[in-house]
């Protein structure tokens, strides 16, 4: 496997929040030799997409001008109501296309990429974009899209790194009947994860991990 490059230098809080809505919502569109990431949130969550628009935009990532409401319709002609937000194109992203996309198909990427960029600002964007808060008092994450060995390295990772206890969990079955799991932090860790990620999150995502407005 060809050894991957990293071309910059950009922040590391760039990278970080980059790196973490990969893992959740954003995907990575590689054209002309260039990457940009691009994050679509429903409106009720525009105020977790607005911190990530300034986040990029003031560091001269992506358009300066505040996202605009957008719709499409669905299905049943349902109408869906969204905002987007894009970065600018640059040959110096073509690494994380690289790390989190393998023949198509989006995966996580290796560990020793998850030590340097699943900071607590990666996490609080990750549960912001996927996190749920559950009956049973602790948190899980969507990782529908990602395969069982790779949902069991990020529970070690998360273990090693954070001290937070995680296992997969069953899902439903994807149309073809294979099984689907979700990523699920306990009940007992959700303390300890409030301190990590709390500090990164905007009130409205809070709910997330119990945390009432």
């Amino acid at each position: 496997m060809r050894k991957m490059e990293f071309h910059g230098p950009h922040h590391i809080n760039i990278l970080s929040s980059i790196f973490g809505s990969l893992l959740g919502d954003s995907y990575a569109e590689k054209k002309s030799r260039k990457c940009r990431i691009k994050l679509q949130q429903a409106s009720s969550n525009r105020e977790h997409l607005f911190k990530i628009h300034y986040l990029w935009s003031s560091g001269g990532y992506c358009n300066e001008l505040k996202p605009k409401e957008k719709t499409r319709i669905g299905v049943n002609n349902k109408r869906y109501f969204y905002y987007e937000v894009a970065t600018y194109s640059f040959a110096s992203f073509n690494w994380l296309h690289e790390a989190f996309y393998q023949d198509r198909i989006k995966r996580i990427p290796r560990r020793e990429l998850l030590d340097k960029f699943l900071t607590p600002l990666a996490l609080a964007i990750w549960i912001s974009d996927d996190g749920t808060a559950k009956l049973s008092g602790g948190v899980s994450i969507a990782t529908d899209c990602f395969p069982i060995e790779d949902i069991l390295m990020v529970c070690k990772f998360l273990h090693d790194k954070y001290g937070l206890r995680a296992n997969p969990q069953k899902n439903k079955l994807s149309k073809s009947g294979k099984q689907l799991y979700g990523l699920y932090i306990w009940k007992q860790s959700v303390p300890k994860l409030i301190t990590i990620a709390a500090p990164f999150m905007v009130p409205s995502m809070l709910r997330k991990l119990h945390i009432k407005p």
